[in-house]
């Protein structure tokens, strides 16, 4: 009896392709002037105190399904709306974090009444930024912030309830003392690759 040629052929059950994500933040810390007049009438003068580029944080596993769910168009909507976040506790990110369960605790102390929305440019170059539109938070408390993040589905400060994804996060290079009035602008970078 001959030998069948096709019993040697490995068989391959699918194809794969694999995507990198990963996200980098960069922010620029604001404080008023404390030498200018306190009138009213007048314009307060912000000074930059600090700036931070190129802070890579972690994607966690329910954001990389959720980003994977949206391409596929299965259970998120594609334009689900994107909001930025950031957090008060020395808290390095984590993979198996989720929205419900995320191992920060959010500052809420911001005179935004909502989490600012995550605005981005349309994708190029593999990546899509929000530089344009960088995310504002302006604060109403002496706190220290020491990260940042994206929530996906929700608007609602301190939320950890609901149908919402923490899709990443991660703590800055150097923690941020603010003060009341204090502003943080941070632009995000959603970036892929073929790996």
């Amino acid at each position: 009896m001959s030998k069948n040629p096709f019993n040697e052929i490995p068989f391959q059950t699918g194809i794969r392709s694999r995507l990198g994500i990963r996200g980098i933040r960069g922010l620029k810390h604001y404080r008023q002037d404390p030498y200018m007049p306190s009138e009213a009438a007048l314009p307060k003068e912000d000074i930059l105190v600090f700036t931070e580029t190129g802070n890579k944080n972690v994607w966690t596993n329910e954001g990389i399904e959720a980003l994977l769910d949206s391409l596929t168009a299965a259970t998120v909507a594609a334009n689900a709306t994107v909001y930025c976040i950031t957090y008060e506790t020395d808290t390095a990110g984590a993979t198996v974090d989720t929205y419900a369960a995320p191992n920060y605790t959010e500052c809420t102390l911001i005179d935004e009444a909502t989490r600012p929305e995550w605005t981005g440019a349309a994708a190029s170059g593999k990546a899509r930024t929000n530089t344009a539109n960088a995310a504002t938070f302006t604060y109403s408390a002496t706190k220290t912030i020491y990260g940042a993040g994206l929530v996906l589905g929700l608007n609602t400060k301190g939320n950890t309830a609901g149908n919402a994804k923490l899709l990443c996060y991660g703590k800055f290079g150097a923690s941020r003392p603010v003060v009341d009035n204090d502003t943080i602008i941070l632009d995000y970078e959603i970036s892929g690759a073929d790996s």
